[in-house]
């Protein structure tokens, strides 16, 4: 990224030319625009702009920021409040739409992990509008409201802030998202039509752009509706169904079929065994092996969602957000010890570390016992950190 920045106004066109090719990957694409921003000029600015109507939220909120950026490195004058205006709207009906939808869904279909994700999808939707602002409005008072209206403490005065930097035929759009009421009431208030049923917008997320978010969705749906599942999973398997191509999602279609149907499920996980990706490959072989285990023999199967909940209950990943949490839960593994069984000894080089997902754990320094360690806790992580020897 530094050395295409330091290209400059060369770079510019290949790189407009791979925002805009759905051919790129995703995790490229989202660095794009903070290359762009550093390129002052006309193609950066127009290849962002298309940027704008994307259907990839999170690359939005990249063009958003960068053509902000932009906007004062190329002395461009506001952008109409017309054109800011019909921006904003989207946003909001996007945001309230899933906002809503989810809120509806989740009477029948709860997830924790949906929960998190949902929540932090409402936050990015106001990012992505008080960005849009910026194009229009003084970025230096928008910046303080981006910075105060995330903080309970300091909410109050953002909103105040912003009511007097927008014009007035904005506010009835803008200032209602911002509410602190309940999600249908502001839908309410911002004409939202016709929202999902709980079942179609479970299923809707299985194309969304982002992996994790499609992951989630299917841990959902394969629980609640294995057969409904099932058949998305095998669509996605035979390169049927549009959607992200990642590993994470891969994954989650396999544990799909398995629960769906292990009879029938290694004819369809088969294609997977040679996968390019190391953690679909090691899934794709415990599932076939596990469909083909005599009576009901288990061959544990563990999936990245199921390894993310023992993960996020750990102190040592508390601040963590669940969807950053899971590309450690990915390569993440599930090693089982008989009791009284030495996990690693004092003196040793350490190189992973550990949480309780069962049972318990005695940690001892020269035979004396310095504490025993119980489900969600962790251990070993210093050694990890610090590259030092174990210390018990």
């Amino acid at each position: 990224a530094a050395g295409l920045a330091a290209i400059g106004v060369p770079a510019a066109p290949r790189l407009v030319a791979m925002l805009a090719s759905p051919a790129t990957a995703r995790r490229t694409r989202l660095q794009i625009p903070r290359i762009l921003k550093q390129i002052p000029c006309d193609e950066s600015w127009e290849g962002l702009r298309t940027a704008m109507r994307s259907p990839d939220s999170h690359l939005r909120l990249r063009a958003f920021s960068a053509l902000s950026s932009l906007r004062l490195r190329l002395e461009l004058p506001p952008v109409p409040v017309d054109e800011v205006r019909a921006l904003v709207e989207r946003e909001i009906a996007e945001t309230l739409g899933v906002l809503v939808a989810w809120s509806r869904a989740r009477r029948r279909y709860p997830s924790e992990l949906f929960d998190e994700a949902i929540a932090f999808r409402e936050v990015r939707g106001s990012r992505r509008v008080l960005r849009i602002l910026e194009l229009r409005y003084p970025v230096e008072v928008l910046r303080l409201v981006r910075e105060r209206v995330e903080s309970p403490a300091r909410r109050a005065n953002a909103l105040e802030l912003l009511d007097n930097t927008i014009e007035p035929s904005l506010r009835p759009v803008v200032m209602p998202f911002f509410d602190d009421a309940p999600i249908e009431e502001k839908a309410q208030k911002a004409g939202l039509g016709a929202v999902p049923e709980p079942l179609p917008f479970l299923e809707s997320q299985l194309g969304h752009e982002n992996p994790y978010v499609v992951a989630l969705a299917f841990d959902v749906l394969s629980r609640a509706e294995p057969a409904l599942a099932a058949r998305h999973a095998i669509e996605l398997l035979r390169g049927t169904r549009s959607g992200p191509s990642d590993p994470l999602v891969r994954e989650a279609a396999i544990h799909a079929v398995v629960r769906a149907d292990r009879a029938t499920a290694a004819e369809h996980v088969a294609a997977l065994l040679d996968d390019p990706d190391p953690v679909v490959r090691r899934v794709a072989h415990a599932a076939v092996e596990r469909c083909r285990s005599a009576g009901d023999e288990e061959v544990p199967v563990e999936s990245t969602i199921e390894k993310l909940l023992a993960l996020r209950a750990a102190p040592v990943f508390a601040k963590l957000r669940s969807e950053d949490l899971a590309v450690l839960a990915r390569i993440a593994e599930i090693e089982t010890f008989e009791r009284d069984a030495t996990i690693f000894t004092e003196g040793e080089m350490g190189d992973a570390l550990f949480v309780v997902v069962r049972g318990a754990v005695d940690i001892r320094r020269e035979g004396r016992l310095l504490a025993t360690l119980k489900k969600g806790e962790a251990f070993g992580e210093m050694a990890v950190l610090d590259a030092q020897p174990r210390s018990a």
